[in-house]
């Protein structure tokens, strides 16, 4: 919908309705931190009230799935000090994601990330983060020392480790198609053919790559937004993430250095974005199939400061947004 300024009346009735709602938003959050002791101390009972749920939906609009939410989070995190304070500010959603993966001695970590994040980016990074630091899903020998990898520069050769841990690809294809890759796995050198067709690929890409170009523009270039968008189909080039783009990421962050290079630009969806801009991401600067997740940002790095700066930005511009009504 194409919207429209408001008139000074207009601008006062949202102002009042934005304050409400957001008195609203804050009364419950109390009321979600305060059922578990109504539930302890039999409070819904010695007022006559059916169950703790009817007591909930009766005095504070709470439907059944709220308050269950509520009962099952704060049972999660009643010993983790941090977490329950960040609920009582930014409510029981901003950190159920982590309800189930936090334990005492990780609660101020799960903390930070959970004031940082949007809620389906901490869901997000929670997913990965079990699968690498938990799960042991992890690569060996894919974290790279060097900080940095133009697109101009030779890429390092490096053998594959032996005894990788090996990881499931499922493929949906047409009969004929499928059966052809079935019978061709089966042979001894599967895995050197496949390695064969990708390099042929990569180097077919190589080939076509548009120039980078430096501009004090912002908005990418024709020929190299469709060149990074084909190499992935128009999806999200983070590992095993099959969602559309959200964002042309410039891995090397274009207020740096004001280029627009194809070789450094990759497609990423809202999630995995917002990692990469809270300095999230490992080996940024190699090829996705070498990213990883990090614990904590390098906050010595140019782009994790400039990553900051914009963020500020845009939360000023939103904050002025909303105040403006338009």
């Amino acid at each position: 919908m194409k919207k429209s300024r408001l008139n000074p009346r207009e601008k006062i009735i949202h102002t009042q309705f934005t304050h409400y709602g957001r008195n609203a938003k804050e009364w419950l959050r109390k009321c979600a931190l305060l059922l578990p002791s109504i539930q302890k101390n039999d409070i819904w009972k010695k007022l006559g009230f059916q169950s703790l749920y009817h007591y909930a939906a009766a005095v504070a609009g709470m439907s059944r799935h709220q308050a269950e939410l509520a009962l099952w989070t704060v049972r999660k995190i009643q010993d983790k000090p941090a977490l329950l304070s960040l609920a009582q500010t930014k409510g029981i959603h901003a950190v159920r994601p982590i309800a189930n993966v936090a334990t005492r001695e990780t609660d101020e970590f799960w903390a930070e990330k959970a004031s940082a994040m949007s809620k389906s980016t901490l869901e997000c990074y929670v997913r990965e983060f079990r699968q690498e630091f938990q799960e042991g899903k992890s690569c060996p020998g894919t974290t790279l020392q060097s900080a940095k990898l133009p697109s101009s520069a030779p890429k390092p050769v490096e053998s594959l480790p032996k005894n990788q841990p090996s990881e499931s690809l499922t493929l949906t294809l047409p009969i004929p198609l499928a059966r052809r890759l079935d019978r061709l796995r089966k042979r001894a050198d599967f895995e050197a053919l496949i390695t064969q067709f990708l390099d042929t690929i990569e180097a077919q890409e190589e080939a076509s790559q548009p120039a980078a170009i430096e501009s004090n523009s912002r908005p990418i270039p024709t020929a190299i937004r469709t060149f990074a968008l084909n190499r992935t189909g128009s999806r999200c080039a983070f590992p095993n993430c099959n969602q559309r783009y959200h964002q042309l990421h410039h891995t090397q962050r274009y207020a740096l250095e004001k280029v627009h290079d194809p070789g450094r630009l990759v497609p990423l969806c809202r999630e995995h974005n917002e990692l990469a801009h809270l300095g999230l991401i490992e080996n940024e600067e190699y090829v996705p199939e070498r990213w990883h997740l990090r614990k904590k940002a390098d906050q010595r790095s140019a782009k994790w400061w400039i990553d900051q700066k914009v963020q500020e930005r845009r939360a000023a511009a939103i904050g002025t947004q909303t105040l403006n009504g338009s």
